[in-house]
């Protein structure tokens, strides 16, 4: 009964130590990690070229200004 036990504990460790191995090598989490903060930077960075005083938003209020002024002219 004790050498079953022993080969059932060694089959036990050896599932284990391969579990724990493949978790520590496992590439899952550390791309979901990266992929967040991708998209973070991403959403930072809308925000602050379309806010209110942003770049873009700055821009565009200049060129939509220019062309209402240039339609008026013409009326």
């Amino acid at each position: 009964m004790n050498r079953i036990y022993n080969r059932y504990l060694v089959v036990y460790i050896s599932l284990i130590i391969d579990i724990i191995y493949s978790f520590k090598y496992s590439q899952k989490g550390v791309t979901a990690i990266e992929y967040a903060i991708v998209v973070g930077c991403v959403a930072v960075s809308t925000v602050a070229i379309f806010s209110d005083n942003g770049q873009v938003m700055t821009m565009l209020t200049g060129i939509f200004d220019k062309t209402r002024d240039k339609i008026i002219a013409l009326l």
